[in-house]
């Protein structure tokens, strides 16, 4: 969205910035403050967007160990298997970035999980469930599920019907 941004390398929460001042169907443009497109600079621009692999969406927490289901739907509207997520807080500052998957963790729960924002090694907390069609939260932690607040997310995974039509096993 255009004027807003967040940092994949600390835990700020979603900013009103000019950091991308508009936003069109095939272009953006980058606005001249010195975290965009200060001159002599170097950037990196990273662009996501839904794909047959690829969903991308947010979630409101609950602060219950039983989680809200966060449903993944790919681009042509086929519920994902999760092989891969990440996600952070956007409505508030403080919380990492955390990225769970299948290959770390071979059955639920999930546990197993990277803070790409971080040097730590490899961190361990019951966090969810790669699930049919989605994600399970099984944690309370702020990281997750705070009450009522918005997280947003980016996960790969594998399509649960194929072009075929024909359903594919879940986990």
């Amino acid at each position: 969205t255009a004027n807003y941004s967040i940092n994949l390398h600390d835990t700020s929460a979603q900013a009103n910035t000019s950091v991308i001042t508009s936003v069109g169907s095939s272009t953006f443009t980058v606005g001249s403050g010195n975290s965009s497109g200060a001159s002599g600079e170097d950037y990196v621009f990273i662009a996501w967007f839904a794909s047959e692999f690829i969903s991308i969406g947010s979630y409101e927490g609950n602060d219950i160990a039983d989680g809200v289901f966060i449903s993944c739907i790919n681009s042509a509207g086929v519920p994902l298997q999760p092989i891969w997520t990440l996600h952070k807080k956007s409505s508030g500052a403080g919380k990492d970035w955390r990225i769970l998957d299948a290959g770390r963790n071979e059955y639920n729960a999930l546990d197993a999980q990277l803070a790409p924002n971080l040097s730590n090694a490899e961190g361990t907390a019951d966090a969810a469930d790669f699930v049919s069609g989605g994600i399970k939260l099984r944690s309370t932690s702020g990281d997750f599920n705070d009450s009522s607040s918005t997280y947003i997310r980016l996960t790969i995974g594998i399509p649960e019907i194929d072009r075929a039509g024909r359903i594919l096993a879940p986990r």
